[in-house]
């Protein structure tokens, strides 16, 4: 199975004419036209998804652009949110490719003085289509109680990626001047099996909601492709990169494919099912990269 796909809904010619249309006028500081043909991408095609994600972020520029400050104060959840906390080791990534903007998610697995190591999906930062380079233009979000247009953003860079020839699907960002309660999720030491009830977080694409935080299970375990099959949970295309994580919010696996099959859905949900990799297959590959 070809993992890239999890971020390919294939649109209607229209509609990518109109999202080009819009990051044209986006380039030339237009933005609220840009608004206005990324609207209307949708409009033609409500599942694509990088008009969508252009369209949250030109509407972000929009609602920053009368501030004189654009730095403005984190809201931290409290420690008595267990899943808030969790949350902060959690990242939305929104990477420039030729398309607009990818939008998936990343977790943080170390942590030395003020810089941290994230975890993501290849495609993530480098697009699904053609020739996919990847990006020079990468940033990250922490989990905090600022609405979507306000919160803080990270500049990143690729610490290490798999190439483009590899099924792995698998990049590892760095950040620098982290705030000093993020932590790394801890990694699971322990084998799943079937029918483990897991948990999945990531960022719904077009749902206007980020880090939601789904319940599901292990449906299959695919051994010889190192794959764990997901079942029962609610998954967007926001969600690629995204750690699975077992009872005891421990790492178990890294989402990679996220089943796209489900035309009647009003919204990018999956038709019932995602793929992720194992952990003990991704552990390997990050030891190989100086992560332990």
């Amino acid at each position: 199975m070809d993992c890239e796909n999890a971020q390919i809904i294939c649109p209607c010619v229209d509609a990518i004419l109109h999202n080009g249309l819009g990051l044209a006028l986006q380039e030339k500081g237009k933005l609220e036209e840009a608004i206005a043909e990324y609207k209307r991408s949708i409009a033609l095609d409500p599942k694509y998804v990088l008009a969508q994600n252009n369209l949250d972020e030109a509407e972000r520029l929009l609602a920053l652009q009368p501030k004189t400050q654009l730095v403005v104060k984190e809201k931290l959840p409290t420690p008595a949110e267990k899943s808030s906390l969790l949350k902060r080791s959690v990242v939305k990534v929104v990477a420039q490719i030729r398309e607009g903007n990818s939008i998936g998610t990343g977790w943080v697995v170390k942590r030395e003085s003020d810089r941290v190591w994230i975890v993501t999906n290849r495609h993530v930062v480098t697009g699904s289509e053609g020739i996919r380079e990847p990006s020079k233009e990468i940033v990250v979000e922490f989990y905090s109680e600022n609405d979507n247009k306000s919160r803080l953003r990270h500049s990143a860079k690729i610490f290490q990626i798999t190439p483009n020839s590899e099924n792995l699907d698998l990049a590892l960002l760095e950040v620098a001047n982290v705030p000093d309660d993020i932590k790394p999720l801890p990694i699971s030491s322990t084998d799943v099996s079937h029918n483990d009830k897991v948990r999945v977080i990531g960022h719904p694409s077009g749902g206007g909601t980020d880090w939601s935080l789904e319940g599901g299970e292990i449906s299959n375990i695919i051994s010889q492709e190192k794959l764990l099959q997901l079942s029962d949970v609610s998954l967007s295309l926001g969600n690629s990169g995204g750690p699975v994580l077992n009872e005891q919010d421990r790492v178990v696996g890294v989402l990679t494919y996220i089943n796209t099959s489900n035309e009647s859905a009003e919204k990018l949900t999956t038709g019932g099912f995602g793929l992720a990799y194992q952990i003990e297959f991704v552990k390997t590959r990050l030891r190989d990269w100086g992560i332990s």
